[in-house]
């Protein structure tokens, strides 16, 4: 008798094709759940085009999505139904945009310590500067140096802290983290925000919790202190973290311990708006106004004040009174 396997679909962003031409992703996940014969099952990714019955396109077939919550698709000859594991994703205004990360990017800046920041997948860094934040997009990598905080602030209002001596890359639905320590104070808002880390790939709907790895030991180290957050585990599965919940995986498996987080949160939590100040991060997570203008002043080459105005307006007044007077003399004089 042949195994039985159960096929899972789940959704990172339920948007349509950006203008980038960047897909919203798709994870399949093959399930065995009898004669399995130490079969565990498989995943994948693919793309998909968006909406609750958009195309997905997992190793090159095809399949439309029916009502945001299943398909049914011919595989070797056999009828395969796929379910998705978060419908709710398509539930209201699923067209609207869910990436954590806007096409136009977000602002970052320096808590303390140095960082650098790579373009081009990592090949070439150049120092963030400690004066203003920078604006980082998909694909961009930061790197802090020791005794460093960087600190980005999400059009949403979610925080994502990276510390010292870790490497971080930015992805439109999460970020992924090639080694050191991070905190995140994730809001709720329907996006879940995916984290990739080692052999780990967490889904976060609205949380508070850190996340590390270390090259030296391959260990990565979960601390959740608000909400939840599903990691997938070494053999494929999936465990859900709560409040409290220290989650550490390397070479010899996993382990889940209890730790003190009220503390860590509130030392965490009470460092923000201290941090973003420092950062010159307004409330937006964009750029200071007076910064930015400054910026455009300088890139246009020009720059309109009040006062110009106000300036501009009396000398042409006072220009066009004494050619009225001058007009007048020379008429008096004829």
């Amino acid at each position: 008798m042949g195994f039985t396997l159960v096929y899972h679909l789940e959704f990172w962003n339920v948007g349509a094709l950006d203008p980038s031409g960047q897909y919203s992703q798709v994870v399949g996940r093959a399930e065995c759940t009898s004669n399995c014969n130490e079969y565990g099952g498989d995943e994948f990714t693919g793309t998909f085009s968006g909406g609750p019955n958009g195309e997905f396109i997992v190793n090159g077939l095809s399949f439309n999505l029916r009502n945001g919550t299943s398909t049914t698709a011919s595989v070797a000859d056999t009828s395969v139904t796929f379910t998705v594991d978060n419908p709710e994703a398509f539930d209201g205004s699923w067209n609207i945009e869910t990436d954590f990360l806007p096409k136009q990017g977000v602002d970052g800046g320096l808590v303390k310590g140095t960082a650098q920041f790579s373009r081009n997948n990592g090949e070439t860094f150049e120092d963030i500067p400690a004066d203003g934040p920078i604006n980082l997009r998909e694909g961009d990598v930061i790197k802090t140096g020791p005794n460093s905080r960087f600190i980005i602030k999400y059009p949403d209002g979610s925080i994502l802290k990276i510390k010292s001596n870790s490497k971080v890359t930015m992805l439109f639905e999460g970020v992924q983290i090639v080694f050191g320590e991070t905190w995140f104070n994730l809001k709720k808002q329907g996006k879940t925000f995916r984290l990739v880390i080692y052999q780990t790939v967490a889904g976060v709907l609205g949380t508070s919790f850190s996340a590390s790895h270390s090259e030296e030991t391959n260990e990565t180290k979960f601390d959740v202190m608000e909400g939840s957050v599903e990691v997938t585990l070494p053999d494929k599965g999936k465990l859900k973290l709560n409040p409290g919940d220290r989650y550490i995986v390397n070479e010899d498996g996993y382990d889940v311990t209890e730790f003190n987080y009220a503390d860590a949160l509130k030392e965490e939590t009470a460092l923000i708006e201290t941090e973003l100040a420092q950062a010159k991060l307004n409330d937006n997570g964009n750029i200071n106004k007076d910064e930015s203008n400054t910026q455009e002043d300088k890139e246009t080459g020009t720059k309109t004040t009040p006062f110009l105005n106000i300036s501009t307006i009396l000398i042409f007044i006072g220009v066009l009174i004494f050619a009225v007077i001058f007009v007048i003399f020379l008429k008096r004089k004829k």
